[in-house]
């Protein structure tokens, strides 16, 4: 029953998705969030919780649905000078149908919500998931045309994989599954879901952020950007990468043809006429850990032995006891001296006189 209902949900999501048909969004007053304050910086009257729970999301779809169209509306809204007069930018909302999809359909679902100590306002949640695609073919490429990464892009100030390395370090992550089925599921890439905050966003990405790199299960995190999130993952370290796709018969044209990827587009879906690649952006988590304490990173680089000579080898294998004990690096102790053989030196031949 799960499986049919995650299925049937599939063809509703992309009616409320930013950036997937290409054109403006339509601002929906809900006035449910209207009068959330905006979080302070520390978070101080706010308190931030940790959800793992698929009914708690559920439970409060609406809420974050309100939050997410109140979100948009602040920011894209502006005051005249001198007047009390608002005038609505090109924007849009999210679809109440697409959060509701997401919280059924991802697995796991893991994130965090702020919420005010009084009155227990929504002011921000996140969460994150594993990283899956439903598609017949799929391939990480920033070099391919068809991704939609244009090299002016990255003249202008934005961070684009230009060489391509990052989309190939993608493309070698193994992955399992079938798109007809539980979908093609990439075990070490981490999506970040949805998200929506007023003046917490980046206290939450940064606690998610964290979370992923302590627990050690993935490698990337990845995210679909919308045209007024790119600036905000760009301070985390995300930079575009390029993803191309090949869908089913049922799509016009040649069914052999690559195209740039359309996120959560499933296979058996039909491509509009305005349909644009999806802003996709990558952030690596392996080799970005914390600074470490003095003495554990002297134990840790004391095992790099490649690059160092025999009597270094030596030296480190005659002091592992001490190296690794937590007072290995007192100022009282001193360290052996590698063991060098002593050279006997041997007494001079006497010369003897020979007489004639």
């Amino acid at each position: 029953i799960a499986f049919a209902a995650r299925w049937r949900g599939f063809r509703g999501l992309l009616h409320g998705m930013n950036g997937t048909h290409g054109g403006p969004w339509t601002l929906e007053r809900t006035g449910g969030a209207s009068g959330v304050p905006y979080a302070k910086p520390q978070l101080e009257g706010s308190a931030m919780e940790a959800v793992d729970s698929r009914e708690m999301w559920h439970k409060h779809v609406r809420e974050m649905w309100e939050l997410c169209n109140e979100a948009a509306k602040r920011k894209m809204c502006r005051k005249k000078k001198g007047g009390n007069e608002w005038i609505e930018k090109p924007g849009g909302e999210i679809s109440m149908d697409f959060i509701t999809q997401r919280v059924e359909i991802d697995d796991p679902i893991t994130g965090y919500m702020v919420r005010t100590t009084v009155g227990s306002q929504l002011q921000g949640f996140v969460w994150y998931t594993t990283f899956t695609v439903w598609t017949f073919f799929f391939k990480w490429d920033s070099n391919a045309t068809q991704a939609g990464l244009r090299r002016k892009d990255a003249k202008a100030g934005r961070k684009i994989d230009v060489d391509g390395s990052l989309a190939r370090e993608l493309e070698m992550q193994c992955r399992s599954g079938h798109p007809d089925e539980e979908g093609v599921v990439f075990p070490n890439i981490a999506e970040v879901a949805v998200a929506g905050a007023l003046g917490c966003g980046s206290k939450l990405m940064q606690r998610i952020l964290d979370d992923i790199r302590d627990k050690g299960v993935y490698n990337y995190v990845v995210v679909q950007a919308t045209e007024g999130s790119i600036k905000f993952y760009e301070r985390f370290g995300f930079r575009r990468v390029g993803a191309v796709a090949r869908y089913n018969k049922r799509h016009t044209g040649d069914p052999r043809e690559v195209i740039g990827y359309r996120h959560w587009l499933h296979a058996d879906e039909k491509l509009h006429v305005t349909d644009r690649p999806s802003y996709m952006m990558a952030y690596k988590v392996v080799g970005d850990r914390k600074p470490q304490p003095k003495t554990e990173a002297r134990v840790a680089s004391a095992y790099s032995l490649r690059s160092l000579g025999r009597r270094a080898a030596s030296f480190l294998f005659d002091n592992r006891t001490r190296l690794l004990s937590p007072t290995s690096f007192s100022r009282n102790k001193r360290l052996a001296q590698p063991q060098v053989p002593e050279v006997v030196p041997t007494p001079p031949l006497k010369r003897r006189r020979v007489h004639s």
